[in-house]
């Protein structure tokens, strides 16, 4: 009867202590740390199963994050071998021995025995190399341990002054006694009656450089990192050679001319600068109609405006005329009704294309080369962020690659960004502002897997390049014969709306009093419309009834007005809200004793 209860007293008393189905009566850990400081484990747990499990799970911990500007580290555990192992599996952060058998039931004393090579490479001290130890992890075992025995034999002599054993909960720095063998080759200790999270940790300092043979434990970070930097080296090559051979621009001399390019209307000059029409161009061609007698334009006391045709325009190039029945659905529109009949939509999809169809064949804009160099270095551009998404996730491990590839987007978009060549100087600074906050994110990133060295390396190889691709791009848009004669017309066209001379203008008005409508709506495409309208004070102009603001004529600069007017209107009023989805587009510790868990290696385990 004794024999009975005394188990059964003492399972009673223990199991407060344990959340686990055994205690364990005996943990004997045995370390031969070799000159590679290669460790190979030989442990030996003799349990006490209080209720039935299968067996344990031995987790031996191999990944360990950084702390006080240190990265992280990662083992290498290899050569696992067990007295019964059902199966081993690893999550990256933990190598897990399944010990025991699913097919049977363990209660009572039971041993189990394994060995394993735990590789941690070369330190990352510059004064000091060292072992550092979790003989038993805090929170590693969540059980009672009556006895811890330890024993650490190393490569070459070590200091007994060198050598601290902690014991307690994570942080302790409560020593325990320890002895060194003779030849100062063995440290061993010994622990008793540790509960659930308590640690036991074993610190050894050795002069820098006593693991003589001890691998980079980031070689291969190092490795990624110049793979990824000769890469990216060959890439800006290419770039470089695809610039200046295709993609360059000539230089463009523009002389000054006194007339638009024949043939051409304010909407095509628009597209000759900047590839696009807008509510600018819109604007313009409204009173270039009405210049021409087609239509006329009203507003009412709310500021809005009514625009009337007058007469279907019977020569006019099909470009111009998809615009003019684009906007036009019936013969008095205002905003409201350009909006309910999708106007905006009708200029993407209609009028635009045939702008562009008209700039091909002979009169194509651009050289067909220098478009295709072009695309190629945006091609590059791509790849190079993958090549730096790959090499992040070679440094920081596979689990990573999410973040890496959401890092890596964002510095590609923030670049398409930068790339715009009308971007606003407000835009280009917050986008460059986002550009460096994004590389300290980056370059904290790898900090937590690798020294910072490595990291600010890999950041700058891969944002610097990154820039130097988005400076570029834009630039190559290297225009054909035609793209340059029209190209060089269209600015010396609009030099001489911002400075000619009043004299001039005064002689011209006096022959053609309506010589200010004329080129009023050119100047409202290049932005010169309050300088046209400053232009023709004291100069005489001839009245005209196709613009009525509200209130009847102002002065001149009432025209100017409406550029501003019709600007506000067309982007608030006119443009379809933006849905959240929306389309995108190019413009687009040395001499101290550690503390108890806070070692390498250790984890713990678990039943199952």
């Amino acid at each position: 009867m004794r024999r009975i209860l005394i188990p059964v007293i003492l399972s009673f008393l223990l199991l407060p202590l344990s959340a686990e189905s055994f205690v364990m009566d005996r943990y004997s850990v045995s370390v031969a740390v070799d000159s590679a400081r290669v460790m190979h484990f030989e442990e030996q747990m003799d349990l006490d199963f209080l209720y039935p499990s299968h067996g344990i799970i031995r987790d031996i911990q191999c990944y360990f994050p950084g702390y006080d500007g240190f990265p992280a580290t990662r083992a290498e555990v290899s050569d696992i071998r067990a007295s019964e192992a059902e199966e081993v599996r690893s999550d990256g952060r933990f190598v897990s021995i399944v010990l025991g058998d699913s097919g049977r039931l363990i209660t009572g004393p039971y041993s189990f025995a394994i060995s394993y090579d735990f590789d941690m490479g070369k330190d990352y001290y510059d004064d000091y190399d060292e072992v550092y130890i979790n003989i038993v992890s805090a929170n590693g075992w969540n059980t009672y341990i009556g006895m811890v025995e330890f024993s650490i034999t190393l490569p070459f002599p070590v200091s007994s002054d060198r050598v601290w054993v902690t014991y307690g909960q994570y942080g302790s720095v409560t020593r325990l006694p320890f002895a060194l063998s003779e030849d100062s080759l063995t440290v061993s200790g010994s622990a008793s009656s540790l509960s659930p999270g308590e640690a036991v940790t074993v610190r050894i300092e050795m002069e820098e450089g006593y693991f003589i043979d001890a691998s980079d434990p980031y070689a291969m970070a190092r490795l990624a990192f110049m793979a990824g930097l000769i890469l990216t080296a060959a890439l800006i090559i290419v770039a470089l050679i695809l610039f200046f051979r295709f993609g360059r621009e000539n230089l463009v001399i523009a002389p000054v001319e006194f007339d638009p390019p024949e043939g051409l209307t304010p909407m095509d000059l628009a597209f000759v600068l900047n590839g696009s029409v807008g509510d600018d161009a819109v604007g313009a061609m409204l009173f270039y109609w009405a210049d021409k007698g087609f239509i006329e334009i009203e507003e009412d006391e709310r500021g809005r405006f009514t625009f009337r045709k007058l007469q279907e325009p019977m020569e006019m190039d099909e470009r111009e005329a998809i615009l003019f029945r684009s906007f036009f659905t019936e013969d008095i529109v205002d905003t409201l009704m350009l909006r309910i009949s999708g106007f905006p939509e009708k200029l993407r999809r209609h009028v635009l294309p045939a702008i562009a169809a008209f700039f091909s064949g002979p009169h194509e804009l651009y050289d067909g080369k220098g478009s295709k160099a072009r695309k190629a270095v945006i091609a590059l551009t791509v790849i190079h962020a993958l090549i730096h998404v790959a090499v992040a996730a070679v440094i920081c491990g596979l689990n990573s690659l999410p973040v890496a590839a959401v890092i890596a987007f964002m510095a590609f978009m923030a670049s398409r960004a930068l790339s715009a060549r009308k971007a606003p100087a407000p835009a280009m600074l917050f986008m460059a502002f986002f550009f460096t906050v994004l590389g300290l994110s980056y370059s904290s990133f790898l900090s937590s897997a690798v020294p910072s060295a490595i990291a600010v390396a890999e950041v700058l190889s891969f944002l610097v390049p990154l820039f130097l691709l988005s400076v570029m791009t834009p630039r190559m848009i290297r225009r054909s014969g035609y793209g340059m004669h029209i190209y060089s017309k269209t600015l010396g066209f609009r030099e001489y709306i911002d400075k000619v001379e009043k004299d001039r203008i005064a002689m011209l008005s006096e022959a053609d009093p309506r010589y200010f409508y004329h080129i009023l709506s050119y100047a409202m495409v290049f932005g010169l419309a309050d300088r046209w309208c400053s232009k023709f004070s004291g100069i005489t102009v001839a009245d005209v009834s196709w613009y009525r603001p509200y209130g009847g004529i102002g002065d001149l600069m009432a025209y100017s007005y409406f550029s501003r007017r019709w600007r506000s209107i067309y982007r608030h009023d006119v443009m379809p809200p933006r849905s959240s989805g929306g389309h995108g587009g190019r413009p687009t510790f040395s001499g101290s004793s550690g503390h108890a868990g806070g070692g390498f290696s250790g984890g713990g385990g678990r039943s199952w």
